[in-house]
């Protein structure tokens, strides 16, 4: 008898523009810290356990910080496709004195990605992963592509979102 096999194709699509980068004048830049959970909860349904704090520094010297934002989640998942988005945020700037000023910048990047898994035996599991190779190539990954374009949209209102809060 054959010898179960399996494997994994794993498709990672990034927008054109690595990260989506702007600056806002604000007297309250952390306030930005807070609302990134409020403003992508609304956008994508997502629960505040999928959002992680990667990164967190901050200076006493000048009162510089940077803050690195994960969110992540599943969007489908079948028996042999799990889809996936992630969207990092990064945040740094300069915690102004009383009453002044001062330049946040923010990064978003989205990446989606793709797993297929094909099990099988032998023969089957050629004939599996050719299969899944061809319905992934005829059916999904338009659909795939329409999310990243969907995504790449969502980021740009995210991004008005952070300029009407913090202005």
């Amino acid at each position: 008898m054959a010898e179960k096999q399996e494997t994994l194709i794993k498709e990672v699509l990034i927008p054109k523009e690595e990260y989506l980068s702007f600056d806002v004048l604000t007297s309250k830049p952390l306030d930005a810290y807070k609302k990134f959970y409020d403003i992508f909860a609304k956008m994508f349904q997502v629960k505040r356990s999928r959002v992680y704090v990667r990164d967190l520094r901050y200076d006493a010297t000048d009162n510089s910080f940077f803050i690195r934002i994960e969110i992540s989640d599943k969007i489908d998942e079948t028996e042999f496709l799990t889809t996936r988005f992630t969207i990092e945020g990064i945040l740094s700037g300069v915690i102004p004195k009383e009453g002044e000023k001062t330049n946040l910048n923010i990064k978003l990047r989205i990446r989606l990605t793709c797993e297929i898994k094909v099990k099988g035996e032998g023969f089957w599991f050629n004939v599996n992963r050719f299969m899944t190779y061809v319905y992934y190539k005829l059916f999904y990954e338009k659909v795939f592509e329409d999310r990243v374009k969907r995504m790449e949209e969502a980021l740009e209102k995210a991004k008005s979102e952070f300029i009407r809060i913090l202005s």
